[in-house]
């Protein structure tokens, strides 16, 4: 099924709103799948490019080596330096260990920590790793994720590619 929220834990909630028993919820979520859109930067324009001092500010740390990218437009892209589009997820498995976190109704700091230690990537992460891999830039994901959101330091370190 599918439910447009801002966090796991509210699709809990917004199925607990329509009447559905938490156990019944807990017996039968096998996982959740956060997904967002986010444009890609167009190969037939694509340049190298320095990040600014509020784009660096995005990282805990900032990544050596790494070359950042973004599309200055052209033709084939209607001059937007961008062509088509990648997903970015955040995908959470419903093992033992959240079910009970579920239940017991955690905040987002908490669901975050506890991201951490099982080593689920956040969709910030998830798209900040696209960033890194100079198939989107920062900017499409503070505009599809928002700036609030974005901002939010990410460790390069973690990332998973």
């Amino acid at each position: 099924s599918t439910f447009h929220t801002f966090s796991i834990m509210s699709i809990v909630s917004r199925l607990m709103e329509m009447g559905v028993p938490q156990s019944i919820i807990t017996a039968s979520l096998i996982g959740i799948v956060s997904s967002r859109l986010v444009r890609s930067i167009c190969p037939h324009c694509k340049t190298e490019y320095t990040l600014n001092e509020i784009e660096r500010s995005y990282f805990n740390e900032f990544p050596k080596d790494v070359i950042f990218y973004k599309g200055v437009g052209c033709e084939k892209c209607r001059n937007t330096g961008y062509l088509g589009r990648t997903g970015i997820f955040n995908i959470v498995t419903f093992d033992d260990e959240v079910k009970l976190f579920v239940t017991e109704r955690h905040t987002d700091r908490e669901l975050l920590d506890l991201y951490a230690r099982k080593n689920i990537k956040t969709l910030e992460q998830s798209a900040m790793s696209k960033v890194l891999q100079g198939v989107t830039t920062i900017d499409e994901v503070a505009r599809v994720i928002g700036a609030s959101s974005s901002t939010k330091k990410v460790d390069s370190k973690t990332l998973m590619f």
